[in-house]
């Protein structure tokens, strides 16, 4: 893959802002943008913002799957590839452009990067820091996790919090790091639950051309679950929904449902029906 721009080039502004909002279904903050007025960039945009993706931009590696690699992670092919084509993608992908946005309606974004507790390098996952002025904690945002914290979260070490459906608790990982931090979450809210690894992250922050040589691993390599076959994983009122090739699974709080798929033509109903693919 080619060299990317500077994080603070990754910006999206103007008509093609809007149309990212159509995208995830805020017409009326969509409408505002077209008419010049931005919303506010305050904690309860960012969390509005965070949800509505997660709810519309289905995590998937289908190109992966299919070896259409390298993936294109120019500000104009993500934005060609999950708002034109209506299509989801990995971290990579979709924390680009949702930092590109971000940035178009004022925030300031920094790059973070995290451990995969599967695969254990710095630089498996891409997430979001959003420093707002009148929050007294930066926020940890993220779209491209294929099990997502729905909110976002505060950066401090201690606390349990919670996105409305599951809690999550991060804290100090002296063995991982200096400066580390690793991310829990307990399923449900009711706080009876076993607390299991999210991710893990260092204290520093990045630049885009910092994650190329970890998602051409990801995009080639035969232990990346995504070249091993398609995954698709998406938010929705019953609960998070993912499909791979011979499951689909419905996942709310501690409760899992199950289900066979049992034919190719399954699997492209459950790929139209419920991910809009």
């Amino acid at each position: 893959m080619d060299g990317l721009a500077p994080l603070g080039d990754y910006v999206l502004d103007g008509s093609r802002l809007a149309a990212y909002l159509e995208r995830i279904g805020l017409e009326d903050m969509a409408a505002d943008v077209r008419r010049g007025s931005l919303p506010a960039a305050d904690a309860a945009t960012l969390a509005m913002i965070q949800r509505a993706h997660l709810r519309t931009v289905p995590f998937e590696c289908l190109d992966i799957a299919a070896g259409k690699v390298p993936l294109d992670l120019s500000l104009d092919g993500l934005f060609r590839k999950i708002v034109t084509r209506l299509r989801g993608g990995i971290c990579y992908e979709q924390n680009l452009l949702y930092a590109a946005v971000l940035q178009g309606l004022g925030y300031r974004v920094r790059l973070r990067a995290a451990r995969h507790p599967k695969y254990g390098d710095d630089f498996d996952h891409i997430f979001l820091q959003v420093d707002i002025p009148e929050e007294a904690h930066p926020l940890l945002t993220d779209v491209g996790f294929a099990v997502n914290f729905l909110q976002p979260l505060q950066l401090t070490a201690g606390p349990v919090q919670d996105d409305g459906c599951n809690r999550y608790r991060l804290l100090e990982q002296p063995d991982a790091g200096d400066g580390y931090m690793r991310l829990w979450i307990q399923p449900g809210l009711q706080g009876d639950g076993e607390w299991s690894e999210v991710f893990t992250f260092s204290p520093l922050c990045y630049q885009t051309n910092d994650y190329l040589e970890r998602c051409h691993w990801y995009c080639t390599d035969a232990q990346s679950r995504f070249v091993q076959g398609p995954m698709i994983s998406v938010d929705a009122p019953e609960g998070r929904k993912t499909l791979s090739a011979r499951h689909y699974i419905v996942t709310a709080g501690d409760t899992r449902t199950s289900v066979d798929v049992e034919s190719p033509e399954q699997y492209e109903a459950y790929l139209h029906d419920e991910f809009g693919l």
